[in-house]
């Protein structure tokens, strides 16, 4: 078992890989930082099959990682622009996606939401 500060426990299995990742999922996403956020709604995200509401869920968080600090964060706003992206895209909601790939590209065009941009307008 593992205990990160602010996040709770974790248990692993012998070799080293988690038996329960969800709670560690859910302690990032209510933690109060905003990077802990950003990085495991990415990860949540990139598991496929989520449900609409927890793909809710991750777009809440990351609207509430954003009024933490990520917004002032010219490094960690484009990243949480693309994660958002990401989430509106799961629901279907591709004029938000644009919306928010277009934001994110005009702070840093180098971010790697051109292809997800097209593919939203395109939706």
């Amino acid at each position: 078992m593992v205990v990160f500060a602010d996040m709770g426990s974790s248990r692993y299995d012998i070799d080293g890989r988690f038996i329960d990742p969800e709670p560690l999922g859910n302690a990032k996403l209510n933690s109060s930082r905003y990077n802990c956020i950003i990085l495991a709604a990415e990860r949540i995200l990139g598991e496929g099959d989520l449900t609409e509401d927890r793909t809710h869920e991750v777009l809440a968080a990351l609207q509430r990682a954003r009024s933490l600090g990520a917004d002032e964060n010219p490094a960690w706003k484009p990243t949480a622009l693309n994660v958002q992206g990401l989430s509106h895209e799961q629901l279907g909601q591709y004029p938000e996606a644009v919306q928010v790939y277009e934001e994110a590209l005009a702070l840093n065009p180098k971010t790697g939401v051109k292809r997800r941009l097209a593919s939203a307008i395109s939706a």
